[in-house]
């Protein structure tokens, strides 16, 4: 018997918080709580800039202060959008809940705003 080329096949959903507003500098914001025994990958993701200068946005776990960044950053000039979709996306699994941080310190709640998609994949246990 063999196994099929896309036996961890996920179910791709939008992230499940809605959209990230980043608003304090390198503080993690909640992006995609994974549902129980799951892992997943980031497939999308679409980064609104509204401020007056250049941000960088990473992705990572943690909350708040705790915000490790998992990934290197990705820069959006002033007043730019920027949307990446699965090829430009390095296909990192995460085990634990998807946060998000910026490099904008003391942003307004609507300043840099992130969404994306989320390949929520099966864990061997779940």
């Amino acid at each position: 018997m063999t196994i099929p080329a896309n036996w961890r096949q996920g179910l791709r959903k939008p992230n499940s918080a809605g959209i990230a507003s980043c608003i304090a500098a390198n503080s993690g914001v909640l992006l995609h709580a994974l549902s129980a025994g799951r892992t997943g990958i980031v497939r999308k993701l679409h980064i609104m800039n509204r401020t007056a200068g250049q941000v960088t946005v990473s992705l990572g776990v943690g909350l708040l202060g705790a915000f490790v960044a998992s990934l290197p950053g990705f820069v959006v000039p002033s007043g730019m959008d920027l949307e990446l979709v699965e090829a430009d996306l390095v296909p990192l699994e995460f085990t634990a809940n998807i946060t998000v941080a910026s490099s904008a310190a003391g942003a307004a709640p609507l300043d840099v705003q992130v969404s994306g998609e989320v390949e929520e994949i099966q864990g061997p246990t779940g």
